[in-house]
């Protein structure tokens, strides 16, 4: 009865990762988020508790450019989702229940940081 409604909720919907959940961050009205710059900088002045470069993965921009989505690892979305009760100018925090529309990222750009996050660790191996 009602199997895997709460498992998928619990995982990322970028990639599927079950140890990561994908965040929905949207903008005060009237903002408009042009690059992942916007929120890197977000994050960083307001999330203390934990180190945002290593913690947070994959943000991208929504079509709208009001709204962004971000991985965050299972046992950090409280740090997350606090923000949104601490917003300054009604931007918001939630978890993502679906994917929403993306901006179209250039060909030939790499977008700040979420172009290297691909490659990276690969040398562990196991």
């Amino acid at each position: 009865a009602g199997h895997g409604t709460a498992e998928l909720r619990s995982r990322s919907l970028q990639t599927s990762n079950e140890d990561s959940v994908t965040m929905l961050f949207k903008g005060a009205e009237g903002t408009e988020i042009r690059n992942p710059s916007y929120i890197w900088t977000y994050l960083k002045n307001n999330v203390g508790e934990i180190d945002v470069d290593t913690e947070v993965r994959r943000v991208a921009i929504t079509k709208e450019m009001n709204a962004a989505i971000f991985d965050v690892p299972k046992a950090k979305v409280d740090i997350f989702l606090e923000l949104s009760k601490k917003s300054k100018y009604g931007e918001s925090i939630e978890v993502a229940k679906e994917l929403p529309e993306l901006m179209e990222r250039p060909q030939n750009s790499f977008g700040g940081r979420g172009g290297f996050s691909m490659g990276s660790g690969g040398g562990r191996g196991g």
